[in-house]
């Protein structure tokens, strides 16, 4: 029995996500080991590393998010209204 092409594309697309997926399992295990492979200290000093570099990630996510606000106040794109007006709206 042949398959739709929308079948054919959903199976594609399952497939690349399953691939990627094994990648990238497989470039995490590999980091892994070699964070196994050093020493205490050093695994120490890499989760610190590691660590101060989320944080400061976090705190730049942050400031697009406070910039874009912002803009979008600035330019009249926010309301303002309680939570049953939210309600309300997204009740239409």
């Amino acid at each position: 029995m042949a398959q739709s092409p929308a079948a054919i594309r959903y199976n594609l697309l399952l497939k690349f996500k399953i691939k990627s997926m094994v990648e990238k399992i497989s470039t995490l295990q590999k980091a892994i080991d070699a964070v196994e492979a050093l020493e205490p200290e050093e695994q120490a000093m890499l989760l610190d590393i590691i660590s101060k570099r989320l944080s400061q990630q976090r705190r730049n996510d942050l400031i697009i998010d406070v910039e874009q606000a912002r803009d979008d106040y600035q330019k009249g794109n926010v309301k303002r209204g309680s939570v049953s007006d939210l309600m309300a709206e997204l009740d239409e």
